[in-house]
């Protein structure tokens, strides 16, 4: 054998014993999720979801970051999450953290087609920030989402994209009702809004108020919504 083909014949070899390495790990994944859904209901075994119940209540910040970590599998369409508690993500004030960045940095909850009720309780020192990924407590919410009941203060969400950046949810579209915010919107690209950054079609507003500061370098926002995207806005105006 040449000893071109002798390299080639170790390649080959080499690579089929990564591809083999590959599929046993993925299939331990594979059992080791198993038997955490069957122990606790979900994939990252957290103990307080099960994706058979129908709702579920969040007392602190270990659950929430839970929460958006469980986003990446679940959207809990039909399922109600609740906060139980006020809950502070980071000390401080949020006025200091476009230079001192806290410590604990949000990562926004995927997508979301459930109920969240924060029944009247705050969440404050949320800290998001992204050069071009949308930011906000949710990054998208559906037409079915109802988001309700919550207050955020004392945070601050800042994205350099064109995908949305605001308090509560940065694109999407549902329901949102009983909001108070005044956070600090910083987007140096474009879609910034108070309560959301940019809608779909099919959202509504009520009893949402925004008193915190956008700051932009891009002319598409708005104090509540950003940019009502598809539904006959231009480009120049927001709510």
């Amino acid at each position: 054998m040449s000893m071109k083909k002798k390299i080639i014949a170790i390649i080959a070899s080499s690579l089929g014993v990564v591809l083999v390495s590959a599929l046993i790990a993925a299939g331990a994944l594979m059992l080791i999720r198993e038997e955490k859904v069957e122990e606790t209901g979900n994939v990252l075994g957290v103990t307080w979801y099960s994706e058979d119940e129908k709702e579920f209540v969040i007392d602190t910040v270990d659950e929430l970051m839970e929460f958006a970590a469980l986003s990446e599998f679940y959207t809990f369409k039909k399922q109600t999450v609740k906060l139980g508690a006020d809950l502070v993500f980071n000390e401080g004030d949020a006025k200091d953290w476009e230079k001192n960045a806290p410590a604990n940095r949000w990562a926004p909850i995927s997508k979301f087609e459930g109920t969240f009720d924060g029944q009247n309780h705050t969440i404050s020192g949320l800290y998001a920030k992204s050069y071009e990924a949308p930011i906000a407590l949710f990054e998208t919410t559906t037409r079915n989402a109802k988001i309700q009941n919550l207050s955020i203060v004392n945070s601050y969400f800042a994205s350099g994209g064109t995908s949305g950046v605001a308090t509560f949810a940065a694109k999407g579209d549902g329901k949102f009702t009983g909001h108070d915010s005044d956070a600090i919107i910083v987007c140096k690209g474009k879609n910034s809004g108070g309560i959301m950054g940019v809608s779909n079609t099919d959202v509504t507003f009520n009893e949402c108020q925004f008193a915190g500061k956008i700051r932009s370098t891009g002319r598409i926002m708005g104090g509540i919504l950003g940019r009502p995207q598809g539904l006959g806005y231009t480009d120049d105006g927001g709510i």
